[in-house]
């Protein structure tokens, strides 16, 4: 699908640092709970992305697809309190984006 890194980018972003960071950052005030609020959530979106492939998944596999997306959790929020969520989107976006060419290139 080509749209996919588009539709990745916007909806995680919207939901996780929008919605989940901005709660969770009014609840403790503190920004760098919010972040890890916000990047567990993210992480949880990934697992179940995997509910609907078929295919056996190997713990290895789930530990390094939980530590690679709660990095990347914590770096979009990060970027997003530090420059706001139109900036953490456009990122998502270009990490997708290039992962999408890597794979049809």
């Amino acid at each position: 699908n080509p749209f996919a890194p588009l539709r990745a980018a916007f909806f995680e972003e919207v939901v996780c640092r929008f919605g989940i960071l901005a709660i969770a950052f009014r609840l403790s005030r503190s920004a760098a709970v919010a972040v890890a609020v916000a990047a567990i959530f993210n992480a949880g979106v990934a697992i179940k992305d995997l509910s609907f492939d078929p295919a056996p998944i190997s713990p290895a596999f789930l530990a390094g697809l939980l530590a690679g997306n709660l990095l990347a959790g914590i770096l979009y929020g990060w970027i997003a309190i530090r420059r706001g969520l139109l900036s953490a989107m456009l990122l998502h976006f270009m990490v997708a984006l290039k992962g999408t060419l890597y794979v049809i290139l």
